[in-house]
């Protein structure tokens, strides 16, 4: 194996990050269909095998599809644009803002070349102002809903914390009061159920300990009297009822 060369293929097709997550790095075992690799991650390994393979013609079917756009934009300049750029490529995608990098373009809908021609003849075309509009919207879209989320974090962390029929402040650093602490008990089903709650897991927890030694008392006795078989039966019965706890 060329090590210079795997080690540019890693770079280029974005996996230094991954496998410096990976269990055992690139000697991590990978699971049938990729199963314990991420969309975009059988993506880049697919095309950094493809790529370190040095082959003169390379078809790809929509590679780029399961990545985000800061990564992707990243990897087809790294490996389509420089370390392939004496290659033959043919790419299937629908990520048309690559387009401008193509020497030659085919728009195919329902089985049916609908234009063929060079990146420059394609900006009067029906479907890549379709294209452009769509873009645009997603980016509007995406700036409102950052907005929104920043009004959001915005407005949560301007809110006091509020406890149903009071509003009880906590400075950092304040002890808890013990009017604070009331509260929380009283909110929290009051002193009885607190009770309640603290009688049954004492009592399933002496129900745990007896089962456990009962069991180990059990399995260490060998001969067994027809009057201890009887009270060891009895026994049986309430450890399984123990259980039911």
């Amino acid at each position: 194996m060329n090590r210079e060369k795997y080690n540019k293929v890693i770079s280029i097709c974005q996996l230094a990050p991954d496998l410096l997550i990976f269990p055992q790095g690139d000697r991590t075992e990978i699971g049938e269909k990729g199963v314990n690799l991420s969309g975009g991650q059988k993506a880049r390994m697919a095309i950094a095998r493809a790529v370190y393979n040095d082959s003169d013609i390379y078809v790809f079917d929509d590679p780029l599809s399961a990545l985000d756009a800061y990564v992707g934009m990243n990897l087809f300049n790294q490996v389509f644009n420089n370390y392939l750029k004496d290659k033959t490529i043919i790419i299937s995608t629908h990520a048309l803002q690559y387009i401008s990098n193509f020497d030659r373009i085919y728009y195919i809908k329902q089985g049916q070349i609908q234009f063929t021609g060079e990146p420059k003849d394609i900006e009067n075309q029906q479907f890549y102002q379709e294209f452009k509009a769509t873009q645009e919207n997603r980016q509007h879209d995406k700036a409102e809903d950052e907005h929104h989320e920043k009004k959001e974090v915005k407005e949560r962390t301007q809110e006091h914390q509020i406890v149903k029929k009071g509003e009880i402040n906590q400075k950092d650093g304040e002890k808890i009061s013990f009017k604070l602490f009331m509260s929380f008990i009283i909110y929290s089903g009051g002193i009885i159920f607190l009770v309640q709650l603290a009688v049954t897991n004492i009592i399933w927890q002496v129900s745990q300990i007896y089962r456990e030694y009962y069991l180990a008392m059990w399995s260490s006795q060998k001969n067994i009297t027809r009057n201890e078989n009887n009270r060891k039966i009895f026994y049986f019965i309430l450890w399984n009822c123990s259980s039911l706890l």
